[in-house]
């Protein structure tokens, strides 16, 4: 990766395609470790996440809804049964067996390959 410093702002370019790098190996999910890329490149950015995991392999995905707070999808990426910390407002879940999440910090194990989808208690800004 290289860092190019511009006034007050910054330019950081990476020379390979990762992306498809990673998609060409056999279970890179367990392996890799790409989400400290993503985290450093948020930090960088000046973003902080408003939802978290304590896992890399628990992802979440926030979907906005009309006339609604967002949806929030909690999907194990692993062949192997998996238990995190999230970091939500809150939420309901809209599907079977699955804890409610509490506002803060929530612990929640997912078997493999789980996803569980959830109503956020308020909307994630």
């Amino acid at each position: 990766m290289t860092r190019k410093r511009h006034g007050a702002g910054q330019v950081l370019l990476l020379h390979c395609p990762l992306e498809y790098y990673l998609a060409e190996q056999a279970d890179i999910n367990e392996r890799d470790r790409s989400e400290q890329l993503y985290r450093f490149l948020a930090a960088e950015a000046g973003l902080t996440p408003l939802l978290s995991s304590s896992d890399p392999l628990v992802q979440l995905r926030s979907v906005e809804t009309t006339g609604s707070t967002p949806l929030l999808w909690v999907i194990n990426r692993s062949w192997r049964a998996r238990e995190a910390f999230l970091e939500t407002p809150g939420g309901r879940p809209l599907t079977a067996d699955t804890p409610a999440l509490r506002e803060g910090a929530t612990r929640l194990a997912l078997a493999p390959k789980q996803i569980a989808v959830y109503r956020l208690a308020s909307a994630v800004r």
